[in-house]
């Protein structure tokens, strides 16, 4: 969004009452933060030490699988699946 753009917005809010403008304030700035977590999270996930995390762990599950030491799941209750033995 360009300047003009904020600035038009910002004259049509200011033409709203005062309960209005807080409400559409808040909205915004929980939008802001909202995307704020979203960069943050994207940088952390695409940072080498989370993406050689990723490939270890992606590696110790493929052994627990072949292993045998997971369980197939199909759908269902969850509480059935964590009942059977391994």
């Amino acid at each position: 969004m360009t300047t003009d753009e904020l600035n038009a917005i910002w004259e049509r809010m200011e033409k709203l009452n005062p309960k209005n403008q807080d409400m559409i304030a808040k909205k915004i700035l929980e939008e802001i933060e909202a995307m704020e977590w979203d960069e943050i999270w994207d940088e952390t996930f695409a940072s080498p030490e989370s993406r050689a995390f990723s490939a270890k762990r992606r590696e110790e599950v493929i052994a627990e699988h072949l292993a045998g030491e997971t369980l197939l799941y199909t759908g269902g209750s969850l509480a059935k699946l964590f009942q059977q033995e391994v």
